[in-house]
């Protein structure tokens, strides 16, 4: 299987091919100016990959904060906070925020949020104990497109934070979390299971949203949830 670079090189030729970025997102791609070079600890990484960098949540806030690479980033009307201690009970990645989770500063913070909430509280979780970020770090459309640069950004982005959390224990949140994890997979196979992301343990289920779509499926997440953190 191609490695997650080479399908996201032919990903973002594809955008630089087809897709009216203007018309899409309100600007051209002579806005964007070039990535600037950020100073960090590399660690080796698997054979025939590139080296992942390991920095403080706190630099990487400031560099998703002054990013310009894609045209999610450019979009930006205010940058979404994300993370929790270091020292966490599990982290949990969601897609990207909704445009009332940029409004607000914070992540999960619209009804997806509230039905989160009920999930933690039925696991008897205390929300300031976990740490909760994204795939994407902008605001995006209900479902953004796949092809997008942004994928190839932000990857790099989830990979260091990883990297820096060293965590126990990760709970990928919707199929968009698992496609942007290991694409090409099949989220319904995989689903609560246990996987490996960046050398570290995680297990995805159904994201909040999707339980306010569709109620019928609180039941498979919280089986999943309860097999993960082993509740009987």
């Amino acid at each position: 299987m191609p490695d997650f670079l080479q399908i996201t090189q032919k990903c973002f030729r594809y955008l630089n091919e087809t897709l009216d970025t203007k018309l899409f997102y309100g600007t051209s791609r002579a806005n964007i100016p070039a990535p600037k070079p950020a100073s960090s600890v590399s660690v080796p990484a698997q054979t025939g990959q590139q080296p992942i960098s390991v920095i403080p949540v706190t630099e990487l806030k400031t560099r998703i904060q002054n990013c310009q690479q894609c045209l999610l980033a450019v979009k930006r009307k205010k940058f979404t906070d994300f993370g929790g201690p270091k020292n966490n009970q599990a982290v949990f990645i969601s897609d990207f925020p909704s445009y009332f989770d940029e409004k607000q500063g914070a992540l999960l913070s619209d009804r997806s949020g509230e039905q989160f909430d009920k999930i933690l509280s039925a696991l008897k979780i205390n929300r300031r104990l976990c740490y909760i970020t994204s795939c994407l770090k902008c605001a995006a459309p209900s479902e953004p497109g796949e092809n997008l640069s942004e994928l190839m950004v932000c990857r790099k982005y989830l990979e260091e934070e990883i990297h820096f959390l060293e965590p126990k224990l990760i709970i990928g949140l919707g199929s968009f979390t698992f496609r942007f994890c290991f694409p090409g997979a099949d989220f319904m196979q995989k689903r609560g299971q246990k996987m490996e992301f960046c050398g570290y343990p995680i297990w995805f289920t159904w994201h909040p949203k999707d339980m306010i779509i569709d109620s019928r499926l609180k039941k498979p997440a919280w089986d999943d949830l309860q097999r993960i953190f082993g509740i009987n």
